[in-house]
């Protein structure tokens, strides 16, 4: 929330996609935390579906009706995401996995140029 007006922050992250500019959306880029994030036909894989993540503060004041989506969810395009979502969580520990494995390998090497015994 913008705290001089108490205006919601809402980041539309409908036609940015997901990764698209280095991070999952593309906010944190400019190291925002918006209340509320529009996300679109990235979620679903190119199969329309509509969502909007909210933060907990805003999450406790709407209820059922307040808010409408023309690609709502049904069953293919939440299945869509549910898939979509998965892989990302996947993409994510092996994009984790590599950078752990060059740091390890950068170790050892090191450890190995420290160690090299001499000639005899």
């Amino acid at each position: 929330m913008t705290k001089a007006t108490g205006t919601l922050l809402i980041a539309d992250e409908i036609q940015c996609g997901l990764g698209r500019t280095g991070r999952p959306f593309h906010f944190q880029s400019f190291g925002w935390t918006p209340d509320l994030i529009t996300v679109g036909k990235a979620i679903g894989s190119g199969i329309p579906i509509g969502a909007a993540l909210v933060a907990e503060h805003v999450a406790k004041e709407i209820f059922a009706g307040d808010h409408g989506t023309t690609y709502g969810g049904n069953l293919l395009s939440t299945r869509a995401a549910l898939l979509r979502a998965r892989r990302a969580r996947l993409q994510a520990r092996a994009a984790a996995s590599r950078q752990m494995g060059a740091l390890f390998e950068q170790k050892l090497r090191a450890l190995q140029t420290q160690h090299r015994s001499s000639p005899a």
